[in-house]
């Protein structure tokens, strides 16, 4: 069994199944509230990002990793791209989200293979963390949330 920790899911790899649970974050929660309160660009951006809703800002936030999660599940069985690693399940409302697990690969792999313009296309793929290799020895994305 392996552990990593991401920010905003703790992912669990037993044998062929990655589970990534959701993870609540109120300290990101009350660090994003006292930069609103304190620094008026932040505020600022936040207010205009998420259409001039507060509680929005603070729900997305709190919730990440459960939005993640669904995100994940939901694009996974919209299209089943092959370039990802596959959603198996969701339990527990989203909590947790069962993958395909993947050996880690390193950023010379990423770039070899047929997702380097992904690489450089956008900054959240630009991470060897959002890549593994599957059982058939491609190179997938395992941390596609962004993607929907």
């Amino acid at each position: 069994m392996r552990v990593s920790f991401g920010g905003t899911r703790v992912v669990l790899i037993v044998g062929d199944k990655a589970y990534k649970i959701a993870k609540f974050r109120l300290f990101a929660l009350v660090t994003k509230l006292a930069k609103m309160l304190f620094v008026r660009r932040e505020f600022n951006r936040l207010y205009e990002k998420y259409k001039h809703n507060k509680s929005r800002i603070l729900f997305r936030v709190f919730f990440a990793g459960l939005r993640a999660n669904w995100a994940e599940w939901r694009y996974w069985n919209r299209t089943n791209d092959i370039r990802c690693s596959p959603a198996l399940d969701l339990w527990l409302y989203g909590l947790v989200l069962v993958q395909k697990s993947v050996e880690a690969v390193d950023e010379s792999e990423v770039l070899s293979s047929s997702l380097y313009s992904l690489w450089h296309a956008d900054e959240e793929f630009a991470k060897p963390s959002q890549y593994g290799r599957d059982e058939g020895g491609n190179i997938v994305i395992v941390d596609y949330a962004t993607l929907t």
